[in-house]
């Protein structure tokens, strides 16, 4: 069948076009596709032909996508028109570059996962990028008592500084945009916009650093300061877990 998919055509070359996408195989099913969620770091970074072990050009770009399951292959019982969320298409008439973008995705049916009552398919949309976020959080193992500090508020720094307030720490969000930063604060987060070198603003407000800092800018320059942003431990009387620091930012 025909679809339409965003495909990125060259380096900074983007345009909407038909993909043949097929039946869904054995163990498959074709989803239709209500919205899909764009991963700024990411798909920035493949536009600028800067991802490693890329497919040739054209590439569908796009990791995560909701939408109703419409058909299914060999072997799978899932019901259609089942809301779900999927991580993107496997097989089309164009490279993937994950394949998230396109209005029809034939996915295996272990990778759909359906949706409980009370969760939209617009936020569904997200999921993926919501469990980034959370896979950071798993890692660091935040303590109650403990100081976050996130370095950029783009998608995955505001999922990652809300997750960590719902886990009780304490966090304090930096971003250069007043936009980004109001929209932390709707949310609850202590957010600011920093002015020089975010390093030295964060330690004007924790002048003993943080116990885990959160770069989620994707800027390369800025890992030299989250470092030294983070607590530096003590001769004695330590913390159980020494200060940590996850990148979460996409770089080239």
């Amino acid at each position: 069948m025909q679809s339409q998919a965003v495909l990125f055509r060259d380096v900074h070359q983007v345009a909407v076009e038909s993909v043949e996408i097929p039946p869904p195989g054995p163990g498959e099913v074709l989803i239709k596709t209500a919205f899909s969620t764009i991963s700024p770091g990411t798909e920035l970074r493949c536009l600028a032909g800067k991802q490693p072990n890329a497919a040739a050009w054209p590439v569908i770009p796009g990791y995560s996508l909701s939408g109703h399951i419409v058909a299914c292959g060999e072997g799978v019982e899932l019901p259609l028109g089942a809301p779900v969320f999927a991580t993107g298409t496997r097989r089309a008439s164009v490279n993937l570059m994950w394949g998230g973008h396109v209005a029809h995705a034939v996915t295996p049916a272990v990778a759909v996962y359906p949706l409980p009552v009370g969760v939209s398919l617009l936020a569904a949309s997200a999921l993926h990028l919501a469990a980034i976020a959370y896979h950071g959080l798993r890692l660091a193992r935040p303590l109650p008592h403990e100081t976050v500090v996130v370095l950029g508020l783009g998608a995955i720094g505001q999922l990652s500084a809300r997750l960590f307030t719902a886990a009780g720490a304490h966090v304090l969000a930096a971003d250069l945009s007043p936009a980004r930063v109001a929209l932390a604060r709707a949310a609850g987060v202590d957010a600011f916009t920093p002015s020089g070198a975010v390093a030295e603003a964060v330690r004007s407000i924790l002048p003993d650093g943080a116990d885990i800092v959160v770069d989620a800018t994707g800027a390369a320059p800025v890992l030299p300061q989250a470092i030294e942003i983070a607590r530096e431990l003590g001769w004695d009387d330590s913390p159980l877990l020494g200060a940590r620091i996850v990148v979460q930012g996409s770089y080239p």
